[in-house]
């Protein structure tokens, strides 16, 4: 009797081995690693609360956010329109595109020319819920932002960051029943 919970345990143990051992990745690890691996940061943010939207910018109290650049919190009722943009953009609004399923480039203004011009060549081949612009608070890093998701890296890299994109854009609490045509660039 006792051999037969021992083996029975014994075989329950090693099924939830291989089951733990082969199950996949979930795609925010996956993101998590590949960040890592091209020497970024990657972090990963609890949600704010996003209601009530802010009627006026700036808004009179400004709430802060738990991440900076932000990637989720109270937002303006608009978005910035998608693209790329030569200036600062308002945070508020910018959490509005996230929350919609954007994806937010940033860059500091130490960070080398070439390396934003990566970053803008990036949007630029598929701009669709992606933003791009400078943010002074960034130094020499570049930020890629999500709702709930921020990676910050000092050097651009291509693979990270199309697993970034493609693993959170269209993926923000807005985002269900939005046409992707909207979030086209110019829009």
């Amino acid at each position: 009797m006792i051999f037969a919970a021992v083996g029975t345990l014994a075989v329950v143990l090693v099924a939830a081995a291989v089951v733990l051992l082969t199950r996949s990745t979930s795609p925010t690890s996956k993101v998590a690693k590949a960040m890592r691996t091209a020497g970024c940061t990657f972090a990963n943010f609890p949600e704010q609360e996003s209601l009530p939207d802010y009627a006026t910018l700036p808004p009179e109290e400004p709430v802060p956010y738990n991440s900076s650049p932000p990637t989720s919190g109270r937002h303006f009722l608009t978005t910035v329109v998608w693209g790329i943009y030569g200036q600062p953009v308002s945070e508020y609004q910018v959490v509005t595109n996230l929350a919609r399923g954007g994806i937010v480039i940033q860059w500091g203004m130490d960070v080398p020319a070439a390396e934003v011009r990566r970053a803008q060549a990036f949007i630029t081949r598929d701009g669709t819920a992606m933003i791009g612009a400078p943010n002074a608070l960034l130094g020499d890093k570049i930020a890629l932002t999500a709702w709930t998701h921020l990676a910050e890296c000092t050097r651009w890299n291509l693979a990270a960051a199309k697993l970034f994109r493609d693993t959170f854009r269209f993926n923000g609490p807005d985002s269900p029943g939005l046409d992707p045509a909207s979030l086209a660039p110019g829009k």
